[in-house]
């Protein structure tokens, strides 16, 4: 009786513990790594690092908690995807629909290509882009940028996401939300944040040149340092924001 019950438990602890860490579907996951389309797939928690997924319609998929270090998403349809938690350090977004997307509490910052692990291939040349690498070697290594340029963003929530460094110039980021999000030395310019909600995000050293703005919402946003030259601040309330006057000296209201 004893070795049935202990039986019993172990074939239950192995299925709990396989349901955590194999959460992802496997047929999905087989299907982007061979580059077909996979609408309103299960790739919770997959290993996605370097994966070529551009120009796949992965629309309503979820990511969430899924590893996408260095991914290419180019071109990618991402409607309403579900990125919650997952790690899309040095991943290209470019050109890509992620309107009405989840990427709440992601982490978009940059990835040091140097401390990687390269075996199997990891970052193949393809995924090295020039335009994703920020200039310069620091002592700790070059670092591989999130670009998310050109992109359709409307409607999506990035609140507590981490975008440190990433490069959002020319998207549309319409009636989004940002609220608490990092955006430190984030590039912004002439991107469209119509009606978005930037409320706590910390703006520090971000460039929001010729961005339009008009009717955002800035309430406790920290926008020290950041350039806001002929940036559109048409209805926007700076009341409750963060900045000193030099900050938006050249923005139009």
């Amino acid at each position: 009786m004893k070795i049935t019950k202990k039986l019993i438990e172990t074939i239950l602890i192995f299925f709990i513990l396989s349901s955590t860490v194999y959460s992802f579907d496997k047929v999905h996951l087989k299907k982007v790594k061979n580059r077909i389309d996979c609408i309103n797939c299960d790739l919770t928690n997959a290993d996605l690092r370097g994966a070529d997924l551009r120009d796949l319609n992965l629309q309503k998929t979820n990511f969430s908690n899924a590893n996408l270090e260095g991914a290419d998403l180019n071109k990618a349809n991402l409607f309403k995807a579900n990125f919650r938690k997952a790690n899309l350090k040095g991943s290209n977004l470019n050109y890509t629909n992620l309107e009405g997307a989840d990427l709440s509490m992601s982490n978009m910052s940059g990835l040091n290509i140097v401390s990687l692990d390269l075996a199997g291939g990891f970052l193949k040349s393809n995924i090295i882009r020039k335009t994703n690498l920020e200039p310069g070697v620091l002592f700790r290594g070059t670092w591989l940028r999130t670009t998310i340029r050109n992109s359709n963003i409307k409607k999506a929530n990035l609140s507590n996401a981490n975008l440190r460094n990433v490069d959002l110039s020319y998207s549309i980021l319409d009636e989004s939300l940002l609220i608490n999000a990092r955006l430190f030395a984030a590039e912004i310019d002439d991107a469209s944040l119509k009606s978005t909600n930037l409320k706590g995000a910390n703006l520090r050293k971000a460039n929001l040149s010729g961005s339009n703005m008009e009717d955002a919402i800035l309430e406790n946003a920290n926008l020290k340092g950041a350039n806001l030259d002929q940036a559109n601040l048409k209805n926007v309330d700076l009341d409750k924001a963060i900045f000193e006057n030099k900050d938006i000296k050249n923005a139009q209201y």
